[in-house]
Parts: C-alpha cells; sequence; structure tokens
C-alpha cells in the first residue's frame, strides 16, 4: 500500500507536465523525453531513482485511464483507449495496411464522424455498440485522459490503490488457474511414477540442491569441502 501511495504521489506531481512552462516538466522533459510525450517515454540511459519509479508505475497509470474525446487529433483509433468497452477500452478490429497512424480526427467530417470512413475502418460491432455511442466534442477542445473509475475522471491515490487491488486479485486468480492446469496436465501425463514425483518435487522446491539446503540452514560449505575430501 505504502509503494502504491508513494507511485500514485509521484504521478500526481508529474501531471505538472501537462503545463510547459513548469520546472518540473522541462526537466524531464528534455532528459527523457524530448521528441516524445510521456504516455510513449521510456526508462531511457542511467534513469534516475523517480524516473525508473514512475516508469515502473506507468503501467498502473495507463491501466487506469482512457481519453475523453475532444478534437480527435491526439487519439490513435487503433492504439488509445476511449470506447465504452471494459477493461481494454479498445475496438476489436486490428488495424489493417497504413492504419495504424490513424487518429479520431480522421474519422470526422464537417463536424460529425463519418459513417462511411467508420464502416470502412471498423467491423459492425465497434461501430454499433462503441464507437458512435462516443459523444463527439465539437467546440475544438483537446483530447484529455481522464480516470475510468472515478466519478470525476480524477487520477488519486485511492484510485489508484483501488486499481492495483484489483490487479492483484486478477493477477493471483489467473496464476492460480495456471498451477490447477499443470497439476492436472502432470495427473494425466503417461510417464512413471517416480518421474511425477520428481517433478512434483521440483515444482515446490524441496529437492535437496544446494540452493534448497543452504535455505534450511545447512553448511553448505562444509558439505563440499567434505565431499571435495
Amino acid at each position: 500500500m505504502a509503494k502504491t501511495r508513494k507511485l500514485s504521489s509521484l504521478f500526481l506531481k508529474l501531471k505538472r507536465n501537462i503545463f510547459p512552462e513548469s520546472l518540473l516538466s522541462r526537466i524531464y522533459k528534455a532528459k527523457y523525453f524530448p521528441t516524445v510525450n510521456f504516455i510513449e517515454a521510456t526508462t531511457g540511459y542511467n534513469p534516475s531513482y523517480t524516473w525508473r519509479s514512475l516508469m515502473l508505475g506507468k503501467d498502473l497509470l495507463l491501466a487506469g485511464v482512457r481519453w475523453r474525446v475532444g478534437d480527435g487529433r491526439d487519439i490513435g483509433i487503433f492504439r488509445d483507449p476511449r470506447l465504452p468497452r471494459p477493461s481494454t477500452f479498445l475496438p476489436i478490429t486490428k488495424a489493417r495496411e497504413g492504419q495504424d497512424d490513424m487518429v479520431e480526427a480522421d474519422l470526422i467530417t464537417a463536424g460529425r464522424r463519418d459513417d462511411h470512413v467508420l464502416e470502412e475502418t471498423f467491423c459492425p460491432i465497434d461501430c454499433e455498440s462503441c464507437i458512435r455511442s462516443v459523444p463527439h466534442e465539437c467546440s475544438g477542445h483537446a483530447d484529455a485522459l481522464l480516470c475510468h473509475s472515478d466519478p470525476r475522471g480524477v487520477f488519486t491515490v485511492k484510485s489508484a490503490y483501488k486499481l492495483a487491488m484489483e490487479q492483484k486479485i486478477v493477477d493471483s486468480l489467473s496464476e492460480s488457474e495456471l498451477v490447477q492446469k499443470w497439476w492436472k496436465a502432470l495427473r494425466n501425463c503417461h510417464d512413471p511414477g517416480k518421474i511425477k514425483v520428481f517433478m512434483w518435487r521440483c515444482f515446490n522446491g524441496i529437492l535437496p540442491c544446494l540452493t534448497n539446503l543452504a535455505k534450511r540452514g545447512v553448511k553448505v560449505f562444509a558439505l563440499l569441502s567434505s565431499l571435495w575430501r
């Protein structure tokens, strides 16, 4: 919990990157992402502890936000989450050749979404159930990121902690499912019983190898010396 609070606080501070005149914005952008935005930034060479922490938690941030459509110039139609489809918020249609760099603005003609372009680009499910249900801002406002789990759309320490706990539960369930599948495959395999026992001992970390002996308090170096003699 403390780690999540720390990362969330750092993210809230980094929101100042929205303002180009901010000192923090100029320093981080000049050093770590001079030609891209924060979302596309990477860890880079010899990063500071703060920057490594931010990059470590960036996946959590990205999992908790989606785009609110404004003028559509900053939203990639295939790569950026914006549709009412949890948990990816992405279309199921895959980009064809030459469509990777298309943005939301490419779908708009004369201030409204072009039905012909939509049907040419997306499958009917995406068009009917998702894209047409997303309101299009005609006032010329820029696209904006918002937190989809917060009623106000604000990414806070509370929303970050809630998201981290949800991901932890999902990860633990996925891991338990994989373990169950592994045990089932082991039971159903046609290898001799001693092979199955060996595999079971390997999986549970109870083979008498040097690492496990050291964990149990056995003086490994003394044992090796006696064997050497």
